[in-house]
């Protein structure tokens, strides 16, 4: 019974943040309805944080990962319009006669 509590309880913390003592409040509910000690409490509690703090630091570094992505896609992006305008600030003026307006 304890077993399947822990996973429950695991499987609903999510990316949300847990403190110590929320996950001390959690544990303690929760085990106490399937009769668990103080020990087994406060080392639950400890696992819930733990697990919490390893997904939020997972979830950070995916993150981070993604934004030096677009960091690097969008510098390219601009290196590329940078050579473009050099590019055509070198070339020659084109006059382009307007045409003029027919009589009626």
């Amino acid at each position: 019974m304890v077993e399947r509590v822990k996973k429950a309880l695991l499987l609903g913390i999510g990316l949300g943040e847990v403190t110590k003592e929320k996950a001390e409040q959690i544990a303690a509910r929760l085990l106490k309805k399937a009769e668990a000690s103080d020990s087994e409490v406060k080392k639950f509690a400890m696992d819930i944080l733990q697990k919490a703090e390893a997904k939020q630091k997972k979830v950070k570094q995916q993150t981070d990962k993604v934004v030096q992505s677009v960091l690097k896609q969008t510098e390219k992006e601009l290196d590329r319009l940078t050579k473009l305008v050099k590019s055509l600030q070198q070339q020659p003026e084109k006059v382009v006669k307007k045409p003029k307006p027919k009589k009626k």
